[in-house]
């Protein structure tokens, strides 16, 4: 029997899996793979040491993403008809393929098995969420449901990673609700951390955070799943917050949870904390071998601004590659003037390393900032020439961007004319390209193009806004407004309603700036003073600059722009005192 003769060649390998020797020592509830135990495969039918030899094989090639070999394997199971009479083994094959990513064939096996127990259905719905297809596992799951199989803690995870990959909280939250029924909360920690992260992943982090609070124990995975939430909605102080909590608590923090805090750092551009986590680091020698702890805390240094720090860092690495460079790269692109970053990016292509995807995006947006186009060409050129990147949609938006925002409009408009379709980001950057321009017929006819077939979204009416604006154009900066709520769907936001304050200041109606204001569903901030004030000192309104400079000290009283801006309109009025100002202002 070919199986007897895998397991010689496996034993030892199931030795190791189950804690003991060759010599009987095996753990007969150890799982294998999906919840599959030895005893599972001793109460199927046939030679209990083969089944487990197959069952350790196609683990391994799941485990090594190996498909020949776990076809060939599937091929000796499926002759001597194992499909049919032991379902783990039947289950085992459906894992290997989902674990291969070869979902289909996973599918058809798993059709094919005339009984499917708990742990087939879990690797097919983790085969499925493993390989981004949420929506195709919630369907699996209601399916198992549906046929009367009650879902394990495996399941449940499983489910609960789908809900999160894809967005739909209803289906979480009914998990949920499940979850507290059999008491898993109280008795499972790994399925209440796949419940923290479901909500964070929804951006329900309120309720990540009750979960938490809701757990007899919190283990270091608990709280870097919570801290990992944080981090990935943009809240890098809450991050850091619960990491000193973590500290106190008497927890260490694992590689993920420093991993996930650096990040935290970079947000915040929290150097200090970032220095600490790298001595602790140093000192427990993770730096030595760990390329990914290198590179990520290259990354905080660089985005905190410390790039003295992060360039000698960098040098210090054992080995480097072209992410550990693309992180040196975009520390420069966001803290110098552009040059240092060109200069890097040549250092990197002459040290032999090839630029991938996010290190040319990095570049291009250099090569935009500064205007640089003539390098942005050649790097232009280099990316046609070897067709690098054809198929990527990112690369493509970040040289019609650069083109764009050099000026040079026609090239930007032949890369976007070879592109099959378009989404709204590179008809953005060409709307921006025509903006920075202010050709407004251009615009309407880009505009009127582009919602076609593509929905605009807050940054295409910022655009809008903006030229109507710059150049006067009250009428159709009200229609667009009005449009973007009413057609579109598109709730302003502050930057939009700042647009329309700004559209009417330019145009000396400081009026209806104020009333605009005034009845706005957000609350205005420095920058709609600023606006505002600028009107005022255009036109010497020192009545409604006066009530702005009452607002903006409301809002920021040690921003200074707003006493520029009203000295220079009482300056106007040769009222250059403070106690002339004051007067003025009550006046």
């Amino acid at each position: 029997m070919r199986g007897e003769k895998v397991f010689g060649q496996v034993l030892s390998v199931v030795s190791q899996q189950a804690g003991g020797s060759t010599e009987g020592r095996l753990q007969f509830d150890k799982p294998l793979e999906n919840g599959t135990t030895i005893k599972d495969c001793e109460s199927n039918r046939g030679d209990t040491r083969a089944c487990i030899a197959l069952v350790v094989s196609l683990k391994a090639c799941a485990d090594q993403k190996d498909l020949l070999k776990g076809i060939s394997l599937h091929v000796d199971i499926a002759r001597q008809g194992l499909l049919e009479t032991n379902s783990i083994i039947g289950g085992a094959v459906v894992n290997m393929y989902a674990k291969c990513g070869a979902l289909s064939q996973a599918q058809e096996v798993f059709d094919a098995l005339p009984a499917r127990t708990v742990i087939a259905w879990n690797a097919l719905i983790s085969g499925y969420t493993q390989n981004e297809q949420g929506k195709k596992a919630l369907s699996c799951f209601e399916q198992m449901q549906n046929e009367g199989i009650s879902p394990d803690a495996v399941t449940i995870v499983c489910a609960l990673n789908a809900c999160g990959s894809v967005g739909i909280v209803s289906k979480g939250q009914q998990l949920h609700a499940l979850i507290i029924k059999e008491g898993m909360l109280d008795t499972n920690v790994v399925v209440g951390n796949a419940l923290i992260d479901m909500y964070s992943c929804c951006q329900l982090l309120s309720k990540a955070q009750n979960v938490f609070f809701e757990l007899p124990l919190q283990n270091e995975v608990s709280w870097t799943t919570l801290i990992t939430g944080f981090v990935q909605h943009g809240q890098g102080e809450e991050a850091l917050k619960y990491f000193e909590l973590m500290k106190l608590k008497g927890l260490s923090p694992t590689i993920a949870t420093c991993l996930c805090i650096l990040k935290a750092c970079a947000l915040k551009g929290a150097v200090d904390m970032g220095q600490e986590i790298h001595a602790d680091l140093i000192k427990e020698g993770e730096l030595e071998n760990n390329m990914v702890i290198g590179t990520a805390l290259v990354d905080m240094y660089a985005k905190c601004g410390a790039l003295i720090e992060a360039r000698k860092l960098f040098h210090e690495l054992p080995t480097r590659d072209v992410v550990s460079w693309g992180a040196l790269l975009d520390g420069y692109t966001q803290h110098t003037d552009g040059e240092e970053a060109l200069e890097c990016f040549e250092e990197m292509q002459e040290g032999g390393f090839a630029p991938d995807g996010a290190t040319y995006i990095c570049i291009l947006k250099t090569c935009g900032n500064i205007g640089a186009a003539e390098k942005g060409q050649k790097i232009h050129a280099e990316i046609a020439g070897e067709g690098l990147f054809a198929d990527d949609i990112v690369v493509i938006n970040s040289l019609v961007d650069m083109y764009a925002k050099c000026g040079m409009l026609a090239e930007a408009q032949d890369v976007f004319d070879e592109l099959p379709c378009h989404d709204v980001i590179i008809w953005n950057a060409l709307l921006a390209g025509y903006a920075q321009l202010g050709d407004q017929s251009a615009i309407s006819g880009l505009f009127d193009r582009m919602i076609g077939g593509v929905m605009p979204d807050f940054v295409t009416f910022l655009l809008i806004l903006n030229v109507c604006g710059h150049r006067g154009l009250i009428i159709e900066g009200q229609t667009q407004f009005f449009s973007m709520i009413e057609e579109f769907g598109n709730g302003p936001a502050l930057e939009h309603l700042t647009c329309m304050v700004d559209l009417f200041g330019r145009a000396g109606q400081i009026d209806e700036a104020v009333s605009l204001i005034e009845v706005m569903p957000v609350c205005a901030d420095m920058s709609t003073m600023l606006a505002i004030l600028g009107a005022c000192q255009k036109i010497g309104d020192i009545p409604h600059g006066s009530w702005a400079l009452g607002h903006a000290q409301h809002l920021n009283k040690k921003d200074s722009a707003a006493y520029v801006s009203i000295s220079n309109l009482y300056g106007t009025f040769g009222m250059q005192d403070i106690e002339e100002m004051d007067e003025a202002a009550i006046e």
